[in-house]
C-alpha cells in the first residue's frame, strides 16, 4: 500500500521502486504505525536519490523476527549526521531536488518501532547510498 502511494513521487524523479511479492509473512505491529515508518523510510530514500536511481524494499525472515529493508543508491549520509540521526538533534537536509523536511521523521520512527517491540537501524556511505531496516517480531 505505501509503495503504491509513493509511486507518483518516485516517478517524478524517474526513480525505480522495487518491492518483493507479498507473501504470508506476518509481524506483530500496529498497522498504522508500521505504515508511517515505512512511508518515512521510502520518502527519505526517494528524496535523497538522484533522478534515475533505484529504491528497493527487501523482506528477510530471521528466526523470530522479520527485517524490512529500504535500500537506495542515493547521496548517502555524512558521518557527522549519522551520529545524530535518530535523535531530536538532527537537522533537516534538502533532497537532491531541494525537497525539504522537518528533520524529525527518523526520531519518530525510532519511537514508533520501540513502542511495537521492534528496532530500526541503518548503514550508509556518503556518495553511495543508504540501507535502513526495521526489525519486528514475527507472529505465528
Amino acid at each position: 500500500m505505501v509503495i503504491l502511494q509513493l509511486g507518483p513521487q518516485a516517478a517524478e524523479k524517474s526513480i525505480s521502486l522495487e518491492a518483493p511479492e507479498i507473501d504470508d509473512t506476518y509481524v506483530r505491529a500496529e498497522p498504522d504505525l508500521l505504515q508511517l515508518v515505512l512511508r518515512n523510510l521510502l520518502t527519505n530514500a526517494i528524496k535523497f536519490s538522484h533522478p534515475g536511481g533505484t529504491v528497493k524494499v527487501q523482506l528477510e525472515k530471521t528466526g523470530a523476527h522479520c527485517l524490512i529493508k529500504v535500500i537506495d543508491n542515493g547521496v548517502g549520509i555524512p558521518v557527522p549526521q549519522q551520529q545524530r540521526l535518530f535523535t531530536h538533534q538532527t537537522h533537516a537536509l534538502s533532497g537532491t531536488r531541494q525537497e525539504r523536511g522537518a528533520g524529525l521523521g527518523l526520531f519518530l520512527c525510532r519511537e514508533f518501532m520501540e513502542r511495537q517491540g521492534g528496532t530500526i537501524a541503518f548503514n550508509s556511505t556518503e556518495g553511495q547510498g543508504s540501507t535502513f531496516w526495521i526489525s519486528l517480531p514475527r507472529s505465528a
